[in-house]
């Protein structure tokens, strides 16, 4: 299968693709771009013109230290000004090749606020949240997230304020 995508290779889509169907028992038929911020703007407004009301989304980071990773949302983004827990969620990172799913019935939640672009909480604490061109980390979040790595997202080890170089959201399509 093939995305036309400036964070993901081709070659590392199998990871995510199977990771998808495994949680969800569904072959992919087809995966669609609906949003990519340095073509179509990092404003919040236009993410959820575009991506609002479709279900089964693949979210794609990369920031300006070319960190890459990602999430899988089943639930669609509506903007209802609140997180809302997905339990078939999960995040990822690309450079490490890892999933990180839901821990101890503590769901990955999609911060749908007006405010923001495609931002993840778990327990209403942001885990990921980008608003313009920011990406903005709890800190406490982040360790479980990403199991200590405190360069996973910033070559310095800064969990706040890291830049957003793209971000990508693709409407996943099964058969």
């Amino acid at each position: 299968m093939y995305i036309n995508s400036s964070i993901i290779e081709n070659n590392e889509l199998d990871f995510i693709i199977s990771a998808i169907q495994k949680r969800m028992n569904k072959e992919i038929k087809e995966i669609r771009k609906l949003y990519q911020a340095s073509i179509d703007g990092f404003e919040p407004e236009i993410f959820h013109k575009k991506c609002n009301n479709i279900p089964n989304t693949l979210i794609l980071y990369k920031t300006a230290g070319n960190r890459r990773f990602g999430g899988f949302v089943t639930i669609p983004w509506k903007t209802q000004e609140e997180c809302i827990e997905d339990i078939n969620s999960f995040l990822f990172s690309l450079d490490k090749k890892k999933i990180y799913p839901s821990n101890n019935n503590e769901y990955y939640q999609i911060a749908d606020y007006s405010y923001d672009g495609p931002s993840f909480a778990i327990k209403a604490y942001y885990l990921i949240k980008i608003d313009n061109n920011n990406l903005h980390t709890n800190e406490n979040e982040y360790q479980f997230l990403f199991e200590g790595d405190k360069n996973a997202l910033s070559e310095d080890g800064n969990y706040k304020d890291i830049s957003a170089k793209e971000n990508e959201v693709f409407e996943v399509k099964y058969v």
